[in-house]
């Protein structure tokens, strides 16, 4: 139904009033859980970035002690480093902040890393370059649980913020101005068709006044006669 379909009546008027007043205070609270997402944002990104660096360094070395093993040891150390090693058991746990859902990852078994940390390989079998390794990775995991969990909330975030800002748009630049047109226009009809009837009563008045005033003159007219 376009503006000019809406049909021009006081009750018609008062169901868009209502509708403007209702998507005001939508608009209201949803302007407020933008900015709790902005302020949550903000506050992570300063700890990502910071997070961010700390593990692009350890990666670094990371790949610095793997070429190291590949250098002098070869693709069999692989062999050796898979014995044993099952796949990680992974929890979810998920999170709600202002409608927003985001999920954490956490190890089900979180003393592996320790004893990854304790695989040490026999100076026989393998050179010190593959204990650095090891240890390596240790020191790391830890890290990369909480940039990936980081990680993951700001993106859910982002998303939400995202989606809430385009709404708050859609409601200020399109649908309230297309109601508040609608006010308007039935505004405007009902004083027209006010106006419109206090002018057809007076011409009305005027008109029984002039009959009544001509009936009078002309009984007036007649009485001498009469006599």
């Amino acid at each position: 139904m376009t503006g000019n379909d809406v049909p021009v009546s006081r009750s018609e008027m008062i169901e868009i009033t209502r509708q403007i007043g209702n998507m005001r205070f939508g608009c209201s609270l949803l302007e407020r859980k933008k900015e709790a997402l902005f302020k949550e944002i903000e506050a992570d990104r300063t700890t990502f970035r910071a997070m961010r660096k700390e593990v692009e360094g350890m990666l670094a070395f990371v790949s610095y002690a793997y070429a190291l093993v590949r250098l002098f040891e070869g693709e069999s150390v692989k062999t050796l480093l898979l014995w044993g090693v099952e796949p990680r058991k992974v929890r979810i746990v998920r999170h709600t902040l202002m409608g927003c859902k985001y999920s954490q990852f956490y190890p089900e078994d979180k003393d592996r890393g320790r004893l990854l940390g304790g695989l040490l390989m026999d100076p026989a079998l393998a050179s010190l370059h593959v204990d650095e390794l090891l240890e390596t990775l240790v020191r790391i995991e830890p890290l990369l649980w909480r940039y990936i969990n980081l990680k993951s909330k700001l993106d859910a975030l982002e998303l939400e913020f995202e989606k809430t800002r385009r709404k708050v748009n859609n409601l200020e630049q399109e649908m309230l101005p297309v109601l508040e047109a609608q006010e308007r226009r039935i505004r405007l009809a009902l004083a027209e068709r006010e106006r419109d009837e206090a002018h057809a009563v007076k011409m009305m008045l005027r008109k029984k006044t002039r009959s009544r005033g001509t009936s009078i003159s002309a009984r007036r007219r007649e009485r001498p006669g009469r006599d």
